[in-house]
């Protein structure tokens, strides 16, 4: 049994990070590509997408979203390396912040 599956046994209550794209224009993103912006905020603001994430942390998510809604063969015009790109490394920052110590 996973980690996860095990808190959801317990009944233990689990914190979900928040609103990625509201956080986003909050701290000044990009928003003029208004199908792709928040997808593309993890290539061209990938030091935004940490700060958010670490946001959610300290204000006490138990867990952090890669937030790659977006991010798909479509929104991307079938640009599959693009979107393995932004996965990987959306993926890869999400795991980070929650292996960072406070």
């Amino acid at each position: 049994m996973n980690i996860l599956q095990k808190i959801l046994n317990s009944g233990q209550k689990i914190i979900i990070d928040g609103g990625t794209g509201t956080e986003l224009a909050k701290l000044g993103a990009d928003t003029s590509d208004s199908g792709n912006w928040v997808a593309l905020s993890h290539m061209t603001n990938p030091e935004l997408i940490t700060k958010i994430h670490q946001n959610f942390v300290h204000a006490g998510a138990d867990v952090i979203i890669a937030n790659t809604y977006a991010t798909n063969k479509l929104t991307f015009r079938a640009d599959l390396p693009k979107v393995n790109e932004i996965l990987e490394n959306s993926s890869y920052r999400s795991r980070k912040i929650t292996t960072q110590d406070d």
